[in-house]
């Protein structure tokens, strides 16, 4: 594998992105992203929310809704993002974790997450609250809808250790962005973390 981020054209394009939103203020500064502008009333739609961030959007007392992709030429791909849950190899607590596995994925479990509002994983559950709005949040208004975008999504395979270096990035970009980090040094930092992440197969 190799590690491009201490390449001219990496640096090129961080150098860019941080342009547009100190030099040329066209981009948002840190605290005014997406997330957090829509739930501030900064902004009047979001594109492509991740159902982790439905609840503090209504707990942010905002009236919401969900909408599908304009009708028209689409291009196959909002992020489906898909997480799991499992008991480690060489767990010392098998029983507890089998007990929690069992409740996160049975009907008691995801009515608990849909009296949440999360889109239940089960299909029963989700007829009998998301879909009818029995025991559910007041919003989104249309929560059919959710379920009804779900054919113009597209499933993103991350291969192992990806995360681990999309972190490492990350965090050199927070830095960058507050300031405390130049361009090259943030660069040139998450080009060896990155290098040592894949010579130890990632145990950093």
């Amino acid at each position: 594998m190799t590690v491009y981020m201490d390449e001219p054209a990496a640096m090129e394009g961080l150098q860019f992105y941080l342009d547009c939103i100190f030099k040329h203020e066209i981009a948002d500064r840190v605290g005014q992203s997406l997330d957090g502008g829509f739930e501030g009333g900064g902004y009047a739609m979001w594109n492509f929310v991740h159902t982790g961030s439905f609840m503090p959007i209504t707990e942010a007392g905002l009236k919401w809704d969900i909408m599908i992709p304009p009708q028209g030429m689409r291009r196959d791909g909002g992020e489906f993002a898909l997480d799991s849950t499992a008991i480690g190899k060489g767990s010392k607590h098998v029983e507890e974790s089998w007990t929690y596995l069992k409740w996160n994925s049975g009907v008691e479990g995801c009515r608990a997450w849909a009296a949440r509002g999360v889109p239940p994983i089960r299909k029963s559950v989700a007829q009998e609250t998301w879909l009818q709005k029995k025991g559910v949040p007041e919003y989104p208004l249309h929560p059919e809808r959710y379920y009804d975008a779900m054919p113009y999504n597209m499933v993103v395979h991350w291969p192992p250790g990806s995360w681990d270096a999309w972190d490492i990035l990350q965090k050199k970009v927070d830095l960058m962005l507050e300031e405390k980090l130049s361009v090259e040094e943030g660069c040139n930092q998450a080009a060896d973390e990155m290098r040592k992440l894949i010579e130890t197969g990632g145990k950093l």
